[in-house]
């Protein structure tokens, strides 16, 4: 693997020019937050870091032009001293701008889509070494195809994003004992607020985060700025249930499977955590939560990790996971123990069956899932796509996986 790192869009040009003669491919990093497979590749890794810049601030339209490389957090720093913010981003800090909107991270709350939802036009290299300016005015026919597709439409050096006034949220702080409270409470939770839930089915405790729009900084210490809400929402320490002597006997005994499996040596740790993510529609949010904690109170107790649980209001994007319809987020994280891996096969089943759409940063089981019943442009996209790269400059293993449905 070789990483390049060009600084202008003649470069690029000329790099994808010359792989499609030779046969290299090309696969874009951002800042290595999604699964490795989605950037994998034996040939060129594209790093965009000279495209971190912000070169526009239209305060009239409300739109920021920046490059794809910049870290979400650094915009939303430089937008706030121009007295705006951006909407849509989700909670882990670290992320480029290009990064988010090519898988379709996602905020947390019915009242915004995710990031790339608010892209209003783009600059793309595709896999001819042509340059493409495109917008929602000039080529609604297509646009929506763009913004969340994996690399695989082409390189994006520079992206127009929609743009509101900044605002402060009020951070509110929970613990709350979700199975006393059943699982509809959660939905009930994500739908009527701003809020993210963290349910943690070893305790049957959730930390709950609620983000309210307030005044600003006078209005109370635990104000802040409405994107820092969104990176810091799940804080380092938070209550938690005392175990008295019972529910202290009760967790030995759970962890007992996993002991006897590490005498036997059937333990494995090829990672610390495994994670999968799936949109479940709104309407079977509490069912998908059902069956997550029946199956792992019956059959996996033993296990360490949380869900972490938010919605995000439908959009028009081809391959978003909240395409037509309001979404319920679920990741489930769990430690690396024994018997982790067939309790997220199984948990992916159960999001899989419900007509959960997988994240696109996370890995998911690229053999099991119709992409193609759960995208209803799935076969519009794969045409433009051979249209975009009619050579695969943009192919690795994974996108040959999920294109072969």
């Amino acid at each position: 693997m070789t990483i390049v790192t060009p600084s202008s869009e003649e470069e690029i040009v000329a790099l994808v020019t010359a792989c499609t003669k030779d046969g290299r491919k090309i696969r874009v990093r951002g800042a290595g937050k999604s699964h490795p497979d989605v950037i994998a590749t034996d040939y060129i890794s594209l790093s965009m870091e000279h495209f971190a810049t912000i070169t526009a601030i239209d305060a009239v339209n409300r739109t920021v032009t920046v490059g794809p490389a910049m870290l979400i957090e650094d915009l939303c720093d430089r937008l706030w001293d121009e007295g705006f913010t951006v909407q849509g981003i989700g909670s882990v800090a670290g992320q480029t701008v290009g990064g988010l909107i090519a898988t379709g991270a996602h905020g947390h709350t019915l009242e915004m889509s995710c990031l790339a939802a608010y892209v209003t036009a783009l600059r793309i290299i595709d896999g001819n070494g042509k340059l493409h300016q495109l917008s929602q005015q000039q080529n609604p026919a297509v646009f929506h195809a763009f913004p969340v597709a994996m690399g695989c439409l082409g390189i994006i050096t520079e992206v127009v994003l929609s743009i509101v006034p900044r605002y402060h949220v009020r951070k509110a702080v929970s613990s709350v004992p979700f199975r006393e409270q059943r699982t509809h409470w959660a939905v009930e939770v994500i739908s009527s607020s701003s809020s993210m839930i963290k349910l943690y089915p070893d305790t049957g405790f959730a930390v709950v985060v609620t983000l309210n729009p307030c005044d600003g900084p006078a209005d109370g210490h635990e104000v802040i700025r409405c994107y820092e809400g969104h990176f810091q929402f799940y804080p380092k320490t938070y209550p938690r249930p005392p175990l008295d002597f019972l529910q202290r006997m009760q967790a030995r005994f759970r962890l007992l499977p996993m002991r006897i499996a590490n005498k036997l040596g059937m333990q494995h740790h090829e990672s610390l955590y495994i994670s999968i993510g799936y949109a479940v529609p709104m309407a079977k949010a509490e069912k998908a939560l059902q069956l997550l904690d029946r199956l792992y109170v019956q059959s996996y107790p033993w296990l360490r990790g949380s869900y972490g649980i938010r919605a995000t209001k439908a959009d028009d994007l081809w391959l978003s996971m909240g395409y037509r319809e309001d979404v319920c987020h679920i990741g489930c994280y769990m430690t690396s123990r024994y018997g982790t891996a067939a309790y997220m096969a199984q948990a992916e089943a159960i999001m899989r069956n419900l007509g959960g759409r997988p994240h696109w940063g996370k890995p998911f089981d690229t053999t099991k899932v119709d992409l193609a019943s759960i995208y209803p442009k799935w076969q519009e996209f794969k045409a433009l796509r051979q249209t975009m790269d009619p050579n695969g400059v943009f192919e690795n293993e994974w996108t040959r996986q999920i294109f072969s449905n």
